[in-house]
């Protein structure tokens, strides 16, 4: 029998939800900001169109003297360039509205129930591998809050080059202060492939992988030093490996901060994510150093 008091239990369902679902009038949401955004969208918009005219031009000239058809051919191809220029502008406005809603609803919902919420955080100062790779490393939501301890929740984005091909990595983190001195380890899920291996994430090269399973029959790979195997799968506890699964989540426990990386953006206007992400933080913060016997002394 859980022996964790009911308060511990609760905490996600102590969330206050309601600015996350609530409907909103047009008149709620504040003017989306149109400096960067749309200067970056004209710019798209007019070398799209020079590009295109001058593709044209050079290998499929129209004869300036050709008559009528001549200009319908030109009409026709500035009208193919108009409309996609068109169907690509209302697709970036379309992303900043839902962009501009979701931080509206994020921002009302987080100050409910005392978090703080910053807005592109370049270099996110948390320890973990992840936070090593690509270029361009960006929190473009992060949330912070004191739990039993810090916690840290952010939508994360960088982008990676592989030789010739580029990849951006959009995903997000949850970063725990963890209240007692847990071993360093890597935990990958061996289905489906998690963060840890699309990004190619190396751990130590001390560490060793040992398979372990969750009460569900998940099996995971656990990277750890070697002859600590028993005592760093002790510390995984079996609600924790069961909350970790329901996300196909990565987690790596690093500098005593326990780091959950996830290949989709966390920071999200579902209350279900949220009550997730709550009860992880209380998984991770319910024990007191010297609680286990397993731990490593202070």
């Amino acid at each position: 029998m859980d022996s964790r008091p009911a308060a511990e239990h609760s905490a996600a369902a102590r969330l206050d939800t309601s600015a996350l679902t609530e409907p909103l009038a047009a008149s709620e949401l504040p003017s989306p900001s149109r400096s960067t955004s749309a200067r970056s969208m004209l710019a798209l918009m007019f070398t799209f169109l020079a590009a295109g005219a001058g593709a044209t031009w050079r290998f499929f000239p129209l004869d300036p003297d050709g008559g009528p058809r001549a200009t319908l051919g030109w009409l026709a191809i500035g009208l193919v360039l108009a409309a996609f220029c068109f169907w690509l502008a209302r697709a970036v406005a379309g992303k900043d509205r839902a962009r501009n809603e979701l931080r509206h609803r994020l921002s009302r919902f987080l100050a409910t129930n005392r978090r703080t919420l910053l807005l592109d955080v370049p270099d996110p100062h948390v320890p973990g591998e992840l936070f090593t790779q690509g270029a361009g490393r960006v929190a473009t939501e992060l949330v912070r809050w004191t739990a039993h301890g810090p916690a840290e929740l952010a939508n994360y984005r960088f982008a990676v080059r592989r030789g010739k091909a580029s990849r951006v990595f959009n995903g997000g983190y949850l970063a725990v202060r963890t209240l007692a001195p847990l071993p360093d380890l890597f935990l990958e899920p061996a289905r489906p492939k998690g963060v840890i291996r699309r990004q190619r994430l190396r751990p130590p090269t001390s560490f060793r992988p040992v398979p372990i399973n969750s009460p569900e029959g998940r099996t995971y790979t656990l990277w750890s030093e070697p002859g600590q195997a028993s005592d760093v799968a002790a510390a995984l506890t079996p609600e924790l490996l069961s909350l970790l699964g329901r996300r196909a989540a990565d987690l790596e426990i690093v500098a005593r901060t326990a780091v959950v990386y996830s290949a989709s953006p966390l920071v999200t206007a579902d209350p279900a994510l949220w009550a997730w992400i709550d009860d992880i933080v209380a998984e991770l913060q319910t024990h007191e150093p010297g609680e286990r016997s397993h731990l490593m002394p202070e």
